[in-house]
């Protein structure tokens, strides 16, 4: 079961991990004063009722959403024991290492809610997937989720502006929309690798 909560110290953590060093200084100097001087308490009533809402539309759309990554991946997916860190940042690392105590992820604690359920179901795409790939073919594969009727998610997953990135996406879309799955994907990916290798 996903346990959403938002913690002060992993908003800051995030900050310093990813943000900081992602954005410009002038950018992550305004960013940071936010976080640092307009505190959320996670005891206030309406942040509690927030939580307890973005809980509720994620159990509106997971069965269906586990469902279809099944599909997808081939493999039989549980509920998983993961934390969801609800930030007011947008960067949205995780932590899947089985060296760590805790699991988790990040996403959004305000803004539009289709596309707070559309990063939820990215992150856990990679949570999912069932074996290690290079980054730009890992970052590609949440492309499926713009099938929104299937997946019930209706913000836009686009990616990042890697080429590389994007021209995995344009396959595994290719490949999902003929009704393939992460097998068709590991052949693709295994004749691409043989056609360079010149086999």
């Amino acid at each position: 079961m996903i346990n959403f909560k938002y913690k002060k110290e992993i908003e800051e953590y995030v900050f310093k991990e990813y943000v900081e060093k992602r954005k410009s200084s002038i950018v992550a100097k305004l960013i940071y004063d936010e976080i640092m001087n307009v505190p959320i308490n996670d005891n206030d009533e309406s942040i509690k009722k927030l939580i307890s809402h973005v809980k509720n539309e994620w159990e509106n759309v997971a069965t269906n959403f586990y469902n279809q990554m099944e599909k997808f991946y081939d493999i039989k997916i549980f509920d998983p024991d993961l934390t969801c860190f609800l930030t007011r940042l947008d960067i949205f690392p995780y932590s899947y290492s089985n060296e760590t105590k805790e699991k988790w992820f990040s996403a959004p604690l305000f803004g539009n809610p289709a596309s707070r359920i559309g990063i939820i179901m990215h992150e856990l795409c990679h949570y999912f997937q069932p074996i290690e790939l290079p980054r730009d073919i890992k970052e590609a594969m949440p492309v499926i989720l713009n099938d929104h009727d299937k997946f019930q998610m209706y913000g836009i997953e686009r990616g990042s502006d890697s080429e590389e990135e994007q021209r995995w996406r344009k396959i595994i879309w290719t490949i999902h929309q003929g009704g393939g799955n992460f097998t068709d994907l590991l052949k693709f990916i295994e004749s691409e690798k043989n056609k360079n290798n010149g086999a």
